[in-house]
């Protein structure tokens, strides 16, 4: 073994740049404009990463994003996010 302190990883992973989308992917990937996007970051509603100029987004952040979209399956005769009458 060489001298010197033994190399480790860090204790938080690294991101690849490859798994960092942008924000035109990740309007795609919802299927909205851009402005959509940026109005979400400018809400507090998506979190997001900002390198120099460049906005992007982590895989789990956009996963947390859609957790908290999700709606309930309803009971028949119902609408999707609305409790039944009765």
């Amino acid at each position: 073994m060489s001298r010197g302190a033994a190399h480790t990883r860090p204790a938080t992973p690294v991101l690849l740049a490859a798994e960092l989308l942008t924000e035109r992917q990740v309007a795609e990937r919802y299927h909205v404009s851009v402005h959509s996007t940026r109005r979400w970051r400018r809400e507090g509603r998506i979190t997001f990463l900002k390198i120099g100029r460049q906005v992007l987004f982590r895989p789990a952040d956009l996963e947390a994003f859609e957790t908290g979209h999700e709606v309930a399956p309803v009971e028949s005769g119902g609408r999707p996010g609305r409790k039944a009458l009765g």
